[in-house]
């Protein structure tokens, strides 16, 4: 299922400490300070994506995929991204400060 099927849906979480995250939009799971799950009605991979956070921080990897050159993406500056193959179920960030708070919209 995707989760343009639906009406997509909003993310909000705390990184405490410079780490790096996974946020899976394709599982449901435990939180833990490595690894965010949506939890939602419509966990799916998304074809649309938005993500922002109070501090730069950068976009390593989608999917199964490890990026060469990492994205940085600056405070309070939102990012998007719009796919159809292959869509979008894992993005892994990587805080560049401690206490960043993320927001993520995907369709």
């Amino acid at each position: 299922m995707y989760a343009t099927e639906k009406e997509g849906d909003n993310l909000e979480f705390n990184v405490a400490v410079i780490s790096t995250v996974t946020i899976y939009l394709n599982q449901t799971g435990t939180n833990t300070a490595t690894a965010i799950y949506p939890n939602a009605d419509n966990v799916g991979t998304a074809r649309k994506f938005a993500i922002i956070a109070d501090k730069s921080f950068q976009i390593n990897g989608m999917n199964s995929k490890t990026f060469t050159n990492p994205k940085t993406v600056t405070l309070n500056t939102w990012h998007a991204e719009k796919r159809n193959i292959p869509t979008i179920g894992k993005i892994v960030v990587r805080t560049t400060a401690d206490d960043t708070n993320f927001k993520v919209r995907w369709f």
